[in-house]
């Protein structure tokens, strides 16, 4: 028989999640061309056979990293949850 956990409620955080729009870059037709490779995800699971998974509400942290042919940089992003 299967049983499905739930975190309880006085673990999950009551503080919103800081949201910030970004801003449009000015950049030239070169950068519209070519490939952007995705690799490195991160959580993963080794082997890769379940998926990692959470629950709503539930802040979880990740990373990838982006590049694309040539060396101008992509995009980078860092966010942190401030407190305890």
């Amino acid at each position: 028989m299967a049983t499905t956990t739930h975190a309880s409620p006085s673990v999950r955080s009551t503080a919103q999640i800081p949201v910030r729009r970004g801003t449009p870059v000015q950049t030239g037709l070169d950068t519209q061309n070519g490939r952007i490779a995705l690799a490195w995800p991160r959580p993963s699971v080794p082997g890769g056979r379940f998926a990692p998974s959470a629950f709503v509400g539930e802040a979880v942290p990740f990373q990838i990293a982006a590049f694309r042919e040539g060396d101008a940089p992509v995009l980078r992003v860092e966010a942190g949850l401030h407190g305890g």
